[in-house]
């Protein structure tokens, strides 16, 4: 069998390219393998460069956090209180501001007033510490474990009121050995983050078990402290002794921040806890309102009917002759001055008179005594 030189050639030249793919077939490999092994190294480079990049972010993150929390562990003072003006205040109120119910005007001044007072006062008996309005040890305790929060040296809206903070400091409040840097006790210290110890000591021992309570049982507990709230409230405004208001007001706010926490512990299911903070709350609010009555009665049994029908009689005398003394003036200018003086003496008798009917003697007395008296200063200089 013969072949075509043609043939031949074509036969000669496959030969060929067969054996130069054979011959640079592994150098090609060798390429292809150099090639995706340094892919794979780079990339592997760019890897562990962005890790270690967010790793110095995280590290620089967390000792910030640090520095904030120690610069507020040293600044923080005990014992600061109404009329004080500092930077540490200006801190409590941001964060007491991030809830308008223990907070309601918000305002960041850096003074302590009586607002601020009245939200630590709050702040307190939310958390059942003693409510003196004052940042005593176990309120600084508990502000700083809220400090912890801020998010790049800010306090989050909200902070007081987001769920499950109260159950996140607990967890940080607990000791290596299990106990709570803030005592946990019947009386005082941070009760709302010792219900888990309460409930573990009180196990079994009927009535104080969390669930010896029914929820309607704590609901009608809660409903009477409502009703006594609102008893005082009415009280306070029908109340005439400006210190006795005052100090009614303080207990109404103890008392109705005592309520909604009874409230939300309805809320939880922790019955036994809502019963105990509204039965505690109704016995403020009726202590209360019996203090601010036997103030008021007091004060009323310092002058009585008589005296003050007394004091309203002179009063309307002493109106009567000005009002003679005016119609016999020739001097137009100080007879409209009397008439002026005239007409604030009537207003005040007018009140005077409308005391005697709501029973406030003292107050009668006292109108009637300033409508006497300008009456007769007016009566006085339009003689002269």
């Amino acid at each position: 069998m013969t072949y075509s030189t043609q043939t031949k050639q074509y036969f000669i030249g496959l030969c060929l390219v067969v054996l130069m793919a054979i011959a640079f077939a592994p150098a090609a490999n060798a390429e292809t393998n150099s090639t995706s092994t340094n892919t794979t190294t780079t990339s592997a480079s760019k890897d562990i460069s962005s890790l270690l990049a967010l790793l110095q972010s995280l590290t620089k993150q967390v000792e910030d956090l640090k520095k904030q929390l120690a610069e507020v562990r040293a600044e923080l003072k005990d014992g600061l209180k109404e009329g004080m003006s500092d930077d540490d205040v200006k801190k409590i109120q941001e964060l007491l501001a991030t809830d308008p119910t223990i907070y309601p005007k918000g305002l960041v001044t850096g003074y302590y007033g009586p607002m601020t007072k009245e939200a630590i006062i709050r702040f307190q008996a939310r958390h059942e510490l003693k409510t003196t309005g004052e940042v005593d040890a176990e309120t600084k305790a508990l502000l700083l474990e809220y400090f912890k929060e801020r998010t790049n040296g800010q306090i989050p809206p909200g902070l007081l009121s987001a769920p499950g903070i109260d159950k996140k400091i607990k967890m940080r409040l607990i000791t290596e050995n299990g106990e709570m840097r803030i005592k946990c006790d019947d009386k005082k210290g941070a009760a709302f983050l010792c219900k888990e110890e309460f409930k573990h000591k009180n196990k079994g021992k009927g009535s104080t078990t969390t669930d010896s309570v029914s929820s309607t049982t704590a609901q009608s507990a809660i409903d009477k402290a409502e009703g006594a709230i609102a008893d005082l409230e009415e009280e306070i405004d029908d109340a005439t002794d400006e210190d006795a208001i005052e100090d009614a007001e303080e207990s109404l706010d103890d008392a109705q921040a005592l309520l909604d926490r009874a409230e939300d512990e309805l809320e939880d299911g922790n019955n036994k806890s809502a019963y105990d903070k509204a039965v505690k709350a109704e016995k403020i609010a009726e202590d209360a309102l019996d203090e601010l009555k036997g103030k008021d009665d007091d004060s009323n049994d310092e002058a009585t009917e008589e005296e003050a029908e007394d004091a309203i009689d002179d009063a309307k005398d002493a109106i009567s002759d000005l009002e003679e003394e005016i119609e016999n003036a020739t001097s137009s200018d100080a007879k409209t001055e009397a008439e002026e003086k005239l007409a604030e003496a009537e207003d005040l008798l007018e009140d005077a008179e409308d005391e005697l009917d709501d029973e406030d003697f003292e107050s009668a007395i006292e109108k009637a005594e300033d409508a006497e008296e300008i009456a007769k200063n007016a009566k006085d200089e339009l003689e002269n």
